[in-house]
């Protein structure tokens, strides 16, 4: 957790706030066994500013999972109120954001972090099971859909997250959406 009481995302509005943590970051993707004083030697940042950024290096994802996803809700906000959005749309609003702080997934790429992926899809549960008309005790159902799209946004991040693939793996996330219910109905089922 960072240690003062302003946000993160707010922090990183800060021009030299901003600056120092691209140093980190960058260093922080490149190594995959680093340490506070390492990062602070190779961007040539003293510790304690290191630690004004994260309280310990293991909390820099977790600081950039909270920022993300506050930064994604906010992104959606006025789209997930409206009556008529298409899913389509609110994935490509999402695949747009990805692009916009590709720096950060590639981080959570390299980390293998899917869990932040699963949880953006989460931000737009509702809106989902509305669409898909998915029964009340869908969980299940959700689970396995959320993480068949994590699975395509990871394969286009794997390959860098290139802007002439955005269509395909928008293509990919709505062929899923379109043959969720042979593909998943089953698994609803209690036995």
């Amino acid at each position: 957790m960072v240690k003062n009481k302003v946000s993160f995302g707010r922090r990183l509005k800060d021009r030299r706030f901003f600056r120092n943590e691209n140093l980190i970051l960058d260093i922080f993707v490149c190594n995959s066994d680093i340490t506070t004083k390492k990062i602070a030697k190779k961007a040539k940042l003293s510790r304690s500013t290191i630690y004004v950024h994260h309280h310990a290096v293991k909390e820099i994802i977790p600081d950039y999972e909270r920022y993300i996803l506050s930064s994604f809700s906010s992104a959606i906000k006025k789209k997930l109120h409206q009556k008529t959005v298409h899913l389509k749309s609110l994935y490509l609003e999402m695949l747009l954001f990805v692009l916009r702080n590709k720096k950060i997934f590639k981080m959570f790429i390299k980390f293998d972090n899917r869990e932040i992926i699963v949880k953006m899809v989460g931000k737009l549960e509702s809106k989902i099971i509305g669409t898909l008309r998915l029964p009340q005790k869908s969980q299940k159902i959700f689970k396995v859909y959320a993480s068949e799209i994590t699975e395509v946004i990871f394969a286009w991040g794997h390959a860098g997250f290139p802007e002439d693939k955005l269509n395909q793996t928008l293509s990919d996330i709505m062929y899923l959406t379109n043959t969720y219910w042979d593909r998943l109905a089953p698994i609803n089922h209690e036995y």
